[in-house]
């Protein structure tokens, strides 16, 4: 299987502005009407994707904080209506 990687540098002056800065990306590139409906006619039921650090080489995942400050290495997962 082949898979697309995209890596889109964000200028971001802290963490949360990162964030929010990636989940508007998100929900533009991933999650509006037009792109699900794409997915759908090329069958692509998921897309996976997480916001790093460059000064962070390991997986962390800056979009899923716990309650104590620290990031998942698990990628946040869209999963594509079939419907």
């Amino acid at each position: 299987m082949f898979r697309l990687f995209i890596d889109i540098p964000i200028s971001a002056i802290n963490t949360e502005h990162a964030v929010e800065q990636a989940q508007g990306l998100v929900n533009k590139m991933i999650l509006g009407d037009d792109m699900q409906q794409h997915f759908k006619s090329v069958n692509i039921e998921q897309i996976n994707y997480r916001l790093g650090h460059d000064e962070d080489r390991q997986k962390s995942n800056y979009l899923m904080i716990d309650d104590k400050g620290h990031c998942s290495t698990k990628k946040t997962k869209v999963t594509i209506a079939t419907e």
